[in-house]
């Protein structure tokens, strides 16, 4: 019975897709990738130009979002970023891209949003 639940998980997806851009209308526009940050283990981004490494390192990222802890624990003191509980437009990009590249982090998303989280939390 995997392909009802596959079904209403899309559906779940496009609906919260729709709820996301009415929100947030800045997400409607098309976007150039240059115009948008790219995915941390890029290397503009992290500065890695070694493509063993690059690989190992998305590899790595990726990993987090198996474990629904990763995103209920609150981070160390001195890793939190801000107390900004918003996004901006690039980390809401962010989060989209990361949402497409990384499946697992999708299906995480349906499970914890908005149950246990909020999708802002869930990214900040």
């Amino acid at each position: 019975m995997q392909v009802p639940l596959f079904r209403e998980f899309q559906k779940s997806q496009e609906e919260f897709e729709r709820e996301l851009r009415q929100k947030h209308p800045e997400l409607n526009e098309s976007s150039n990738p240059s115009d948008v940050s790219c995915l941390p283990w890029h290397p503009d981004t992290s500065g890695i130009t070694d493509p063993n490494v690059v690989a190992d390192l998305r590899t790595r990222i990726l990993a987090l979002s198996q474990h629904s802890n990763t995103f209920l624990l609150a981070p160390p003191e001195e890793a939190q970023l801000g107390s900004s509980s918003t996004l901006s437009s690039e980390q809401w990009q962010l989060a989209k891209m990361l949402l497409e590249e990384d499946p697992n982090l999708a299906e995480m998303r349906y499970k914890l949003v908005p149950s246990k989280c909020v999708f802002d939390f869930l990214f900040v």
